[in-house]
């Protein structure tokens, strides 16, 4: 099992593109850093990533629809960055486990939200949504 483990390290800048190359990584984590800028679409070339954290920066942008070939992905984190748009329409193909978008300025239709819950756990928080006929998921799980 190969694990990225840089979190928690106070590290700045935009996420390095060249981190899609590691394909064979299974753990990601490069959560609560000073990241900046948008998620590179090279990181869906991680097709082994089972856990993926990118929480707890100031990323922003959409969510990039090249995550969705994360086919393997079972816990995904972006809580608590500025994404903005609306939430992927994959998130609702993936057999997640953990699903984390809060506290990002997205919008979100209740069918993605429904999909991706009805087909992960009771844990799962797929965030907090506005705009566009929203619901908050802490009422639906």
């Amino acid at each position: 099992m190969v694990i990225l483990s840089l979190g928690y390290n106070e590290l700045s800048g935009t996420i390095p593109v060249e981190l899609g190359k590691l394909t064979n990584i299974c753990l990601f984590y490069l959560n609560d850093n000073q990241l900046i800028g948008s998620i590179p679409d090279e990181l869906g070339n991680l097709s082994s990533v089972k856990y993926f954290a990118l929480s707890g920066s100031q990323l922003e942008g959409e969510i990039p629809l090249s995550l969705g070939n994360m086919s393997l992905l079972k816990y995904l984190y972006l809580n608590d960055n500025q994404f903005t748009g609306r939430v992927p329409h994959w998130i609702g193909d993936l057999n997640l486990t953990r699903l984390y978008l809060e506290n990002n300025p997205l919008n979100c239709y209740v069918l993605n939200v429904l999909k991706c819950c009805n087909k992960s756990s009771d844990n799962m928080g797929p965030g907090d949504c506005n705009n566009d006929g929203v619901v908050s998921p802490k009422y639906l799980t």
